[in-house]
């Protein structure tokens, strides 16, 4: 093989790396105006860059008028549950319902962070009514039924990012203190 032969070959390989290479950004991901204050919480708790660092990322976002639970939350409070709707690892609807029957407890990234204490840092799935699958604190007391329940996903892009809309913030006892 000559010279321009593998110079060629060296540029189209750097050109097919490069255009493989892209910086996942949640907040394009969260772009809709109805994510906009999620976006802002997550922006304001300065977790943007720890959640785009992930290489594979779930997030549980919150529409603007399930974020109004979270008004008079201390900024601390606010963003710890913020961490709580992020996990470190893909998961979509079929992964989320396999975690149903095994009852595994799922790290978010509160627990990563080392500011968990207990089961804080953890959520469960469960199904409740016909075949609805809801979300909650593993830290919550035996027998708790969850609320948060799975809107829609807003994207899917295999073990990269899912987006899954949350109706209302997963409630985690303790996480105000």
């Amino acid at each position: 093989m000559g010279f321009g032969s593998s110079s060629l070959l060296s540029m189209a390989l750097l050109l097919v790396l490069c255009s493989t290479i892209q910086a996942m950004d949640v907040l394009k991901v969260l772009s809709g105006p109805e994510y906009a204050l999620f976006s802002k919480a997550l922006t304001e708790a300065n977790l943007v860059d720890k959640i785009n660092s992930l290489n594979v990322v779930t997030v549980f976002p919150l529409s603007n008028p399930a974020m109004g639970s979270l008004a008079g939350k201390s900024p601390e409070a606010l963003k710890a549950t913020l961490m709580t709707h992020v996990l470190p690892g893909y998961y979509d609807e079929k992964k989320l319902v396999e975690c149903i029957g095994s009852q595994t407890s799922i790290e978010t990234l509160y627990q990563s962070s080392g500011l968990a204490q207990g089961n804080q840092g953890f959520i469960k799935v469960q199904l409740i009514n016909e075949g609805e699958v809801v979300i909650g604190s593993a830290a919550q007391a035996p027998g708790t039924v969850y609320d948060a329940g799975m809107v829609q996903f807003i994207v899917k892009e295999p073990e990269v990012i899912s987006a899954i809309e949350l109706t209302k913030p997963i409630v985690v006892p303790g996480i105000d203190n």
